[in-house]
């Protein structure tokens, strides 16, 4: 198996273990991951389906995607469904289901964590940005 990244290639301060990998990965640990700052790349609503539209009145629920992306060497990638919820008094929007990232997180052996584990620690740094008022702005100027 060939590297097809160049072992110089650095992804800021980091160490050389976070370069991309051969499974197209870059691995780090949980210190680097809380470390990164990540830019709003897009976000867009999920379109109904020509079926239930058809069928008449029914139950709605506005949900979409949205990526973000380092502006580091290699690029990190992380992108996350949500969805709008107004159960509450005011509607907010809130991250569903899993992350999708090229992020593999590697414990204090260099060892990566199971899927779940990698998954988990995706969704919590997820949940402590600040990403809602992005994602709305940025629907907005896209539908309005």
């Amino acid at each position: 198996m060939f590297n097809l990244i160049d072992n110089d290639m650095r992804l800021g301060n980091f160490t050389l273990m976070d370069k991309v990998s051969w499974d197209f990965y870059v691995r780090m640990t949980v210190e680097t991951l809380t470390s990164l700052r990540l830019k709003h790349l897009m976000s867009a609503i999920d379109l109904d389906e020509p079926d239930q539209c058809q069928k008449g009145t029914g139950l709605t629920q506005i949900s979409g995607y949205t990526e973000w992306v380092s502006e580091t060497t290699p690029t990190i990638t992380l992108g996350w469904d949500w969805e709008l919820n107004t159960l509450q008094a005011h509607p907010f929007v809130c991250r569903v289901g899993a992350p999708r990232s090229n992020i593999m997180i590697v414990d204090d052996l260099q060892q990566d964590l199971k899927y779940i584990e990698n998954s988990r620690l995706l969704e919590t740094f997820i949940d402590q940005l600040q990403w809602q008022e992005e994602v709305r702005e940025s629907v907005n100027n896209k539908y309005s």
